[in-house]
């Protein structure tokens, strides 16, 4: 793994980013969360504006729970996540995160349309980073991870309405011809991370394992990065909430 391939590519892969335990201990953090019965995300990144008419909840697409690392109990993330700090840094990364997301995909979830991040956040920093961690062994068939080749070099698009695929209303930005994307699924063992910029395309199809295909993402920026809210009026560090999410 190499910076220049990230420049590259928009993507790499990271294998064993994180240690057995820190896998485990992360899906412990997923079964507490199911077992307190924790509200999971309901609002599907509308960060900018309202819909105009009636959406499905997020809990269509997959189940996730927004920033588990502010949970001051021993079954949140935020250890692992200064670890992962750590290993960033002594890569040359000098990135802080500011969000981290633990997910579930199931068979009964319907796929992601192709979408960048960073239309979602109240930033324009198309040098963050989001690092997106398997906690089960991950591929196409699971619906993993899928990323378009040197799409981030397209620059910032409009925010995609994740149900339909998509511009939501009032977003600014070229859309390019998605037909021309091709999904590359990274094949990950638990542990293993894809990092990738916020400005990169990037999916996921339906989980047809019949098993929970789990992971934790986390969102990171780079020094001197300064909060916009016009960009993303409805995001939860805008509005002080938490029912926003990442994919």
């Amino acid at each position: 793994m190499t910076n220049a391939e990230l420049e590259a590519n928009g993507f790499v892969v990271w294998p064993a980013l994180l240690t057995a335990d820190e896998v485990e201990a992360l899906r412990c953090c997923l079964e507490r969360l199911h077992v307190d019965r924790v509200p999971t995300t309901t609002q599907v990144l509308y960060t900018h504006a309202v819909p105009t008419k009636p959406r499905p909840s997020f809990e269509r697409l997959m189940l996730q729970w927004l920033n588990p690392h502010r949970r001051m109990h021993a079954d949140g993330t935020t250890e692992v996540l200064a670890r992962v700090a750590q290993r960033l840094s002594s890569l040359g990364f000098d990135v802080t995160p500011f969000q981290d997301v633990l997910l579930v995909k199931m068979s009964e979830h319907a796929p992601f349309p192709w979408h960048q991040d960073e239309p979602y956040w109240p930033f324009d920093a198309p040098a963050g980073l989001v690092v997106w961690c398997a906690l089960d062994p991950t591929n196409r068939s699971n619906g993993g991870l899928e990323l378009a080749r040197g799409s981030h070099h397209l620059g910032r698009g409009p925010a995609i309405d994740l149900h339909t695929g998509e511009p939501q209303a009032g977003f600014a930005g070229q859309l390019p011809n998605r037909t021309n994307f091709v999904g590359e699924c990274p094949t990950l063992s638990p542990g293993d991370a894809v990092l990738f910029r916020p400005r990169t395309w990037h999916r996921s199809g339906r989980n047809t394992s019949g098993a929970p295909r789990r992971g934790w993402s986390s969102s990171w920026l780079p020094p001197g990065t300064h909060l916009n809210p016009e960009l993303a009026p409805r995001h939860p560090l805008v509005r002080g909430g938490e029912r926003g999410a990442v994919s």
